[in-house]
């Protein structure tokens, strides 16, 4: 690829341009929660497995044990993660999820965030998990 074309990819997909090790650094800063041409550029996706099994990690339990679980907060960690650090679609994690209603799905990661506000323990697993999957 030319040096032309490849700065008109690098500014068309909204990449950073600079040296490829300030360029990583700034990409891990950037949040891309819209959908939109060159998302999948800034971040580095998880698999719903993968993110899974992180969240089993950090939790010390089984997804099938807290999965269905009244009140747990694991589920909507899942949810959260996945849609952060998997790009999922609300509808995509509520199929993943055993057939949970995609507007059910947006109102769990809703109510993690607010819960967060007031839990430390679940504000910590939350920072846990993200830099898990940041890796």
């Amino acid at each position: 690829m030319s040096l032309r074309k490849s700065l008109k990819a690098k500014i068309r997909w909204g990449l950073v341009l600079g040296a490829e090790r300030f360029a990583k650094k700034v990409r891990g800063r950037i949040q891309v929660n819209r959908e939109h041409e060159g998302q999948d550029a800034l971040k580095k996706r998880r698999s719903f497995g993968e993110i899974v099994k992180i969240v089993e990690r950090v939790k010390g339990e089984k997804w099938e044990s807290f999965r269905d679980r009244y009140g747990d907060w694991g589920r909507n960690l899942i949810l959260w993660a996945g849609r952060t650090y998997g790009g999922l679609s609300l509808l995509e994690l509520g199929r993943l999820c055993g057939g949970v209603d995609y507007s059910a799905v947006a109102m769990g990661i809703k109510r993690l965030d607010l819960n967060a506000k007031n839990d430390r323990k679940l504000k910590a697993a939350m920072k846990q998990v993200a830099k898990h999957c940041a890796m």
